[in-house]
């Protein structure tokens, strides 16, 4: 057994490198960190960690180190979005600032854009008629989740038109009869992906597509609430105590932004308690409003 005499750890950087060999586009130079400084936050590290580790002190910003997502080795403020991959970079992630956390990520705007324009190959998700299972239809969020990332990063860099160039472009591959923006899911983790698609359209500028695509998510939470409320407290499990609560702060947050975004109305939540607590059983039979 072999022990590390510290958790605190730096990836040494030299600026000239990392800008002449394309680690680092020229724009971002002035965010370029000196040294990369992480902490493991484990007691015990495995060989395949060790393995990553030396690939990295060894590498010395020489070649491009890819993950597939963000990883538990400390550094994930220093990954950055490019397409689906997080490429490890010198320049930090700024402070989180995106009410929903999927957007968060550093992305760099340039790769990522080209990358999902002219590389991305999207299966049979564009093709009318094709069925995704659960376990399908989250791997394709991933890929959704991709899309809204850049687009909400163009935002933040004043390129709208860019943003809804790539928000329309997975609108257009994404059939909405294979794979909608509104599906009841654990978690209500569907709806929430759909919603980042609708904050993103907003703050693109077309509150259009994204009242509409918000419409179709607000119909699937009320059927949820509904079918919520009708059930006898015997049956409203806590793991679907959580889910009503979901979809009743969900909706507030639809509504709210359409209030933002367009200054328009918008309808209270349906009647009835909040999902708070369990609702009350009824006396007789359960009813739904």
């Amino acid at each position: 057994m072999n022990f590390l005499p510290t958790q605190k750890l730096f990836i040494p950087v030299d600026k000239a490198a990392v800008i002449a060999n394309g680690t680092v586009d020229p724009e971002d130079s002035m965010r370029i960190e000196s040294q990369v400084p992480f902490v493991i936050n484990k007691q015990m590290i495995f060989k395949n960690d060790l393995a990553v580790y030396d690939i990295i002190a060894t590498n010395e910003w020489k070649r491009p180190i890819y993950f597939t997502s963000p990883i538990d080795l400390g550094f994930n403020d220093f990954l950055s979005v490019e397409g689906m991959t997080y490429r490890l970079s010198p320049t930090r992630r700024n402070t989180p600032d995106q009410m929903l956390p999927g957007l968060n990520d550093q992305v760099n705007t340039r790769r990522s854009f080209q990358t999902i324009m002219e590389k991305f190959k999207y299966g049979s998700v564009n093709v009318p008629g094709v069925y995704f299972d659960e376990p399908n239809r989250r791997m394709l969020q991933t890929i959704r989740n991709a899309h809204t990332k850049v687009a909400v990063a163009l935002v933040n860099e004043g390129k709208k038109d860019k943003a809804l160039t790539i928000l329309n472009r997975q609108d257009t591959m994404f059939l909405p009869g294979n794979m909608p923006y509104a599906m009841t899911s654990p978690g209500n983790m569907h709806n929430l992906w759909g919603m980042e698609i609708v904050y993103a359209y907003y703050i693109a500028g077309d509150a259009k597509k994204a009242q509409d695509i918000s419409a179709q998510i607000i119909k699937d939470l009320d059927q949820q609430m509904r079918y919520y409320r009708a059930l006898p407290a015997s049956k409203f499990t806590n793991d679907l105590q959580d889910d009503a609560r979901r979809a009743e702060q969900f909706k507030g947050m639809l509504q709210q932004w359409q209030q933002q975004f367009t200054g328009d109305s918008a309808k209270m939540l349906e009647g009835g308690q909040p999902f708070g607590n369990a609702p009350q059983a009824p006396q007789d039979s359960p009813k739904g409003n």
